[in-house]
Protein backbone atom coordinates (compact mmCIF):
# COMPACT_ATOMS: atom_id res chain seq x y z
CA UNK A 1 0.00 0.00 0.00
CA UNK A 2 1.04 3.58 -0.61
CA UNK A 3 1.79 5.86 2.28
CA UNK A 4 0.41 9.41 2.27
CA UNK A 5 2.86 12.04 1.12
CA UNK A 6 4.73 13.60 4.07
CA UNK A 7 4.38 17.19 2.82
CA UNK A 8 1.72 19.46 4.27
CA UNK A 9 -1.63 19.42 2.53
CA UNK A 10 -3.51 22.51 1.48
CA UNK A 11 -7.07 23.67 2.00
CA UNK A 12 -8.32 26.62 -0.04
CA UNK A 13 -4.76 27.70 -0.80
CA UNK A 14 -3.52 27.51 2.79
CA UNK A 15 -1.00 25.13 4.23
CA UNK A 16 -2.62 23.11 6.99
CA UNK A 17 -0.97 24.00 10.26
CA UNK A 18 0.77 27.01 8.74
CA UNK A 19 0.06 30.71 8.93
CA UNK A 20 -2.59 32.26 6.69
CA UNK A 21 -1.68 34.78 4.04
CA UNK A 22 -1.50 38.48 4.90
CA UNK A 23 -4.84 39.98 5.89
CA UNK A 24 -5.83 43.59 6.58
CA UNK A 25 -5.85 44.34 10.29
CA UNK A 26 -9.26 44.24 11.95
CA UNK A 27 -10.35 46.32 14.94
CA UNK A 28 -10.03 43.22 17.14
CA UNK A 29 -6.40 42.72 16.09
CA UNK A 30 -5.67 46.44 16.59
CA UNK A 31 -7.06 46.20 20.12
CA UNK A 32 -5.05 43.04 20.81
CA UNK A 33 -1.78 44.65 19.67
CA UNK A 34 -2.48 47.91 21.52
CA UNK A 35 -2.55 45.94 24.76
CA UNK A 36 1.05 44.86 24.13
CA UNK A 37 2.53 48.21 22.99
CA UNK A 38 4.41 48.83 26.24
CA UNK A 39 5.74 45.26 26.35
CA UNK A 40 6.87 45.50 22.71
CA UNK A 41 8.61 48.82 23.47
CA UNK A 42 10.36 47.24 26.47
CA UNK A 43 11.40 44.21 24.41
CA UNK A 44 12.93 46.39 21.68
CA UNK A 45 14.26 49.10 24.01
CA UNK A 46 12.47 51.97 22.27
CA UNK A 47 9.38 54.15 22.64
CA UNK A 48 7.17 54.57 19.58
CA UNK A 49 5.03 57.63 18.84
CA UNK A 50 3.71 55.89 15.71
CA UNK A 51 2.41 52.35 16.33
CA UNK A 52 0.11 51.19 13.53
CA UNK A 53 -0.64 47.52 12.88
CA UNK A 54 -0.89 47.08 9.08
CA UNK A 55 -1.32 43.39 8.25
CA UNK A 56 -1.53 40.13 10.13
CA UNK A 57 -1.47 36.38 9.67
CA UNK A 58 -3.26 33.73 11.74
CA UNK A 59 -2.39 30.18 12.69
CA UNK A 60 -4.92 27.91 14.37
CA UNK A 61 -3.32 25.91 17.18
CA UNK A 62 -4.74 25.13 20.61
CA UNK A 63 -5.90 28.71 20.43
CA UNK A 64 -4.63 31.21 17.85
CA UNK A 65 -1.20 32.54 16.94
CA UNK A 66 -1.09 36.01 15.40
CA UNK A 67 1.86 37.41 13.45
CA UNK A 68 1.32 41.17 13.12
CA UNK A 69 3.28 43.66 11.03
CA UNK A 70 3.45 47.05 12.81
CA UNK A 71 4.53 50.34 11.24
CA UNK A 72 6.51 52.49 13.71
CA UNK A 73 7.86 55.37 11.54
CA UNK A 74 11.23 53.67 11.08
CA UNK A 75 12.76 52.15 7.97
CA UNK A 76 11.83 48.66 9.13
CA UNK A 77 8.54 47.54 10.64
CA UNK A 78 8.13 45.36 13.71
CA UNK A 79 6.83 41.82 13.58
CA UNK A 80 5.00 40.87 16.78
CA UNK A 81 3.77 37.38 17.54
CA UNK A 82 0.93 37.02 20.03
CA UNK A 83 -0.61 33.80 21.29
CA UNK A 84 -4.32 33.82 22.22
CA UNK A 85 -5.22 30.64 24.12
CA UNK A 86 -8.70 29.15 24.21
CA UNK A 87 -11.24 29.39 27.04
CA UNK A 88 -10.82 33.10 27.79
CA UNK A 89 -7.26 32.86 29.14
CA UNK A 90 -5.16 36.00 28.62
CA UNK A 91 -3.05 36.40 25.47
CA UNK A 92 0.74 36.63 25.63
CA UNK A 93 3.45 38.26 23.53
CA UNK A 94 5.58 35.47 22.07
CA UNK A 95 8.13 37.71 20.30
CA UNK A 96 8.73 41.19 18.93
CA UNK A 97 11.49 41.70 16.39
CA UNK A 98 12.53 44.15 13.72
CA UNK A 99 11.54 42.78 10.33
CA UNK A 100 14.27 42.90 7.72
Amino acid sequence: TKRPHAAATTMAGRVCGGFSGDEDVTDDVKDLVAGFKREIEETLGETFTVFEPKTYQRQVVAGMNYKILIHVAKERPIEAKIYQPVAGKPPSLTSATWRS
